[in-house]
């Protein structure tokens, strides 16, 4: 029977354990957290506007990490502002990609351009 008297206590134990309630959190001021993360929200797209590196990396701790997608991991604030200055300038990569946005609508237009005026001209059309 110790055995049992031992599960009983042990029992005992852990529901009193399970009924002690934790204590209530802390009243949150919803509307100054909800005012501080606006203007933390405010103060990274202006300096994300302006494109300065300066600016963006007044925001973030000296310790960032950083992924950016199909490149590696940046950890720090000089390899994060080394990879921002370097996604500003890349201007081959920009133009590349916006002429191969545009050709195939171009190309759409080309050869689809008598439905486009066929279907301009029977709009004005009654009956």
């Amino acid at each position: 029977m110790p055995s049992a008297s031992r599960s009983a206590r042990l029992l005992t134990v852990l529901a009193a354990v399970a009924c002690v309630g934790t204590p209530a959190p802390k009243s949150v001021n919803g509307t100054a957290l909800r005012a501080g993360i606006d203007s933390a929200s405010n103060r990274l797209l202006a300096a994300l506007r302006t494109n300065a590196s300066d600016s963006l990396l007044v925001l973030m701790a000296e310790d960032v990490v950083l992924m950016p997608p199909h490149e590696p991991v940046l950890k720090g604030k000089a390899a994060v502002r080394t990879w921002y200055d370097q996604f500003l300038t890349q201007w081959p990569a920009l133009m590349s990609v916006t002429v191969a946005a545009i050709v195939p609508i171009l190309l759409m237009y080309v050869f689809f351009q008598k439905y486009f005026v066929a279907s301009i001209a029977t709009t004005g059309v009654k009956g």
